[in-house]
């Protein structure tokens, strides 16, 4: 039986968009996504055939098949849906937990495929860091965490969600033998120490909010928010450069619109305006008058229209870093 609240869902309406640019058999996704077929064969412009069984995910495969740069990847994100049934799945040498949630694939496909939070800097100043600290602000599983901490920082994580830390938790675990220096906090991150009601989605850590009572009132916890003014005095020293990643459903406005985060050399944050009302471009603005540029992934100049208007990930940097 077709579900009609699903038809009716922004879900579905994304779903038909991406479709239809990345599927070659895009009808027959419609109709095993209401649940006509128990499975369904797809044919992905850049991947091929790929066949998904009634619970799969296949979101990250519509962004790599509608993404031509992404081609050389497919062995890679092909080796992640075959683990699918896995109690750990492995990329690129690293062990995941496979209990997390249902977009466990499509976060290790950003995070490890296409490298979505990037913080080289040899493009523009083409300065190095000895020692490097990166504040991993809604670490969720560790998959940026563990990927920051590969590319040679120092990692400071905070994940609010006390299922998603024990979870983050067994992933750095998992990988103990890398020897990395990861720490992390079972905190969310603010611009004051207090508490906030934490509002769960029904996939796990995935879109949960503080920000917004919108997703599920009844299904909250409560969690405890650090100042990140406590954060930067903590770590912040002649001998340690800072960057800072924030993924908080929302907590970015309260931080960017609050605090001096002059001291980064970048940052990458992921604007949520369903959950804050708060536009981009009035966070672009602050952090530009702080010294930050937008740049695109190669620190090349962004323009600011290119930013999707409901969310996006925006990367910015300090001037010298510029690549011209």
């Amino acid at each position: 039986m077709p579900d009609v609240k699903y038809i009716l869902s922004r879900e579905f309406l994304e779903l038909i968009k991406k479709t239809i640019i990345g599927v070659k058999n895009w009808h027959k996704l419609f109709l095993f996504k209401l649940g006509f077929y128990k499975s369904c064969d797809l044919e992905f412009s850049n991947l091929g055939n790929i066949t998904f069984q009634k619970n799969d995910y296949p979101t990250p495969f519509f962004y790599v098949s509608c993404n031509a740069m992404l081609k050389p990847y497919r062995d890679k994100i092909m080796s992640i849906h075959h683990q699918k049934n896995n109690k750990i799945i492995d990329i690129d040498g690293f062990k995941f937990s496979n209990d997390s949630s249902s977009e466990l694939i499509c976060l290790l496909g950003e995070t490890f495929i296409d490298e979505q939070y990037d913080f080289n800097l040899s493009g523009g100043g083409g300065r190095t860091f000895d020692n490097a600290t990166v504040i991993d602000v809604g670490a969720n599983i560790g998959d940026s965490t563990l990927y920051f901490a590969n590319n040679g920082f120092n990692v400071v994580a905070f994940e609010p969600s006390k299922n998603t830390f024990n979870t983050l938790k067994k992933n750095l675990d998992l990988n103990e033998s890398h020897n990395f220096n990861i720490i992390a906090f079972n905190k969310g991150v603010g611009c004051k120490n207090h508490q906030l009601k934490l509002f769960n989605s029904d996939n796990n850590s995935i879109g949960a909010t503080a920000y917004s009572d919108n997703i599920n009132i009844e299904n909250y916890e409560i969690i405890d928010i650090v100042d990140i003014k406590e954060v930067i005095n903590e770590y912040n020293n002649e001998n340690n450069s800072l960057f800072l990643k924030m993924d908080c459903e929302g907590c970015e406005v309260d931080v960017i619109l609050n605090r001096d985060l002059s001291v980064f050399e970048m940052i990458y944050f992921e604007h949520h305006k369903q959950f804050t009302n708060v536009s981009h471009s009035v966070l672009v603005e602050k952090l530009e008058n702080q010294g930050f540029v937008l740049v695109n992934k190669d620190n090349t100049i962004r323009n600011i229209k290119s930013i999707n208007k409901k969310i996006d990930v925006i990367k910015m940097i300090k001037k010298e870093y510029v690549k011209y």
